[in-house]
């Protein structure tokens, strides 16, 4: 008798389709403020120093868009007799199903310093050594995936509240960024500094030309 697979995809999310990403692109154009200001202090027109802003906002969002929509595209998981496979934008992973020891799920949040924090229900895959090998979001179907699984749903305890507190308690469930928002967020300064003096030598050099 041919071995049964139970294929699962997440539910489609638009990366912009809610108020927190619209409050983060509108914290986004007032970080670049600064950049506008060296802009006209340096004689460039307004409305070309407007342009290029938004430009290096566009070239940083879309490719993020993109990406988005290309991981909800591919993202599949599928589970048979023996071994759960998940695949996503080109990577393949695979796990034998004895691997899996334990299915943990529970809401948990991810704290940010700007954006408002985002409290998801989340399924973590546990291995033999307390890991977390795996971790689904609130768009997929947790119930059926663990009866496929053939394994109970246990609820994450109640001191597991933070993304940190789960890469404490299941490492490996959140990257270190995710699990850190103030250094995510010194990241994300560091990185929007850079691009506002990379814009500025690109406009002193092209007056000099």
């Amino acid at each position: 008798m041919a071995a049964t697979t139970h294929s699962f995809r997440p539910k489609h999310k638009s990366l912009f389709g809610g108020r927190r990403w619209w409050l983060i692109l509108a914290v986004g154009v007032l970080a670049l403020y600064p950049g506008y200001y060296k802009l006209v202090h340096l004689n460039v027109s307004p409305l070309i120093a407007i342009a290029i802003l938004l430009g290096a906002l566009i070239a940083v969002l879309l490719p993020i868009w993109l990406l988005s929509e290309a991981w909800y595209a591919t993202a599949t998981l599928e589970v048979d007799t023996d071994r759960i496979v998940y695949r996503a934008l080109g990577r393949h992973r695979s796990w034998p199903i004895a691997d899996v020891k334990r299915l943990v799920r529970g809401r948990i949040l991810v704290l940010n310093l700007q954006a408002p924090d985002q409290l998801d229900e989340q399924l973590l895959f546990i291995g033999s050594t307390g890991r977390c090998i795996l971790r689904l979001g609130a768009g997929w179907s947790h119930g059926r995936i663990a009866h496929a699984i053939g394994l109970p749903l246990e609820q994450i305890p109640s001191t597991v509240i933070t993304a940190g507190d789960a890469s404490r308690a299941y490492p490996g469930s959140y990257s270190w960024s995710v699990a850190h928002p103030g250094g995510r967020y010194l990241v994300g300064l560091g990185l929007g500094a850079v691009g506002c003096g990379i814009i500025v030598v690109i406009v002193l050099l092209t007056e000099r030309g």
